[in-house]
């Protein structure tokens, strides 16, 4: 994981952290000054001669919006600049693809563009908080923005929340769905399951029984709910099997933690004793969950 914190990630990337694209774009035109090397004029650039981000996070476009979209552009224009850099034959998109393809859709032969001097790291960077912040992204290229941030920005979850607007056990819950297995994970891409349908499956570690259930939660319309009782009844010969037995009430608990901590939960008890035990899978979820532990102390 990389080491660097926010700090390093380039001149006037913070300002696209705090404040969406149009006001970006309506800062730094009212202020013509705060850009030394004047890269903030707006320009007209053949729309050929413009290319997609080549690390975009987001990997399908919905055709019905961009059709949506396109009938507007083709009434009032494009209303927002995009924001591009320069690269060796024409323009790389930096934020706003949705709309670069809409207006090709549109027959338009220039956009209206504003060119930022980006390195690779910060073009992507952008790209993925423009997304999040702007776009409804399918559940799985949500999850892959937010751990690709994580793990080759050095974003902890804290930064990332604050960044994008989330709370931070909404990047944890998001980030936790990389452990799904691959079939499962493309049904999320699909939006044939949602984010928190594929919470629920990542109860049931076994890859063969998540997809197979997978498939009956598509296959019945199943909710949320009506999945985590399916999934319940499934893995219940465990408690069944079990010499000891097991309070019911702990699985409730074991959710109830998971949902706030974003982690996995296993409370176990005999006699009125036992153990709590947290389950992290790499270097930065331990750091976050010694981090929440270490937050109770003033309160003790």
């Amino acid at each position: 994981m990389a080491g660097n914190k926010k700090g390093g990630l380039g001149k006037g990337l913070s300002v696209l952290f705090s404040e969406n694209t149009q006001d970006i774009i309506e800062n730094q035109l009212l202020n013509p000054d705060a850009n030394s090397e004047n890269e903030d004029r707006i320009i007209y650039i053949d729309i050929n001669k413009i290319t997609p981000n080549r690390k975009q996070p987001r990997k399908a476009f919905d055709e019905e919006s961009l059709k949506e979209l396109s009938d507007s552009i083709k009434i009032h224009g494009v209303i927002q600049p995009i924001i591009v850099k320069s690269i060796s034959n024409g323009y790389e998109i930096i934020a706003g693809e949705r709309r670069w393809r809409a207006s090709r859709l549109a027959g338009l032969k220039e956009m209206p563009c504003i060119i930022r001097a980006f390195s690779d790291k910060d073009n992507l960077l952008v790209a993925l908080i423009e997304n999040l912040q702007r776009e409804n992204l399918n559940p799985m290229d949500e999850s892959s923005a937010y751990y690709y941030m994580q793990e080759n920005f050095g974003l902890t979850q804290e930064e990332i929340s604050h960044n994008v607007g989330k709370s931070r056990p909404y990047i944890a819950n998001a980030v936790r769905l990389q452990k799904l297995s691959e079939p499962v994970k493309k049904l999320l891409m699909e939006n044939r399951l949602s984010a928190g349908h594929g919470r629920a499956l990542l109860s049931m570690e076994d890859p063969k029984k998540q997809l197979e259930t997978a498939r009956k939660i598509i296959d019945n319309q199943l909710s949320v709910r009506q999945t985590e009782a399916l999934i319940k009844e499934l893995t219940s010969h465990k408690s069944k099997t079990s010499p000891q037995g097991r309070n019911p009430a702990f699985d409730t608990i074991e959710s109830d933690i998971r949902e706030n901590i974003g982690a996995k939960v296993k409370i176990k008890e005999k006699n009125n004793k036992g153990t709590i035990q947290l389950s992290f899978y790499s270097k930065e979820e331990l750091e976050r969950l010694i981090e929440i532990l270490l937050s109770f102390k003033g309160d003790v």
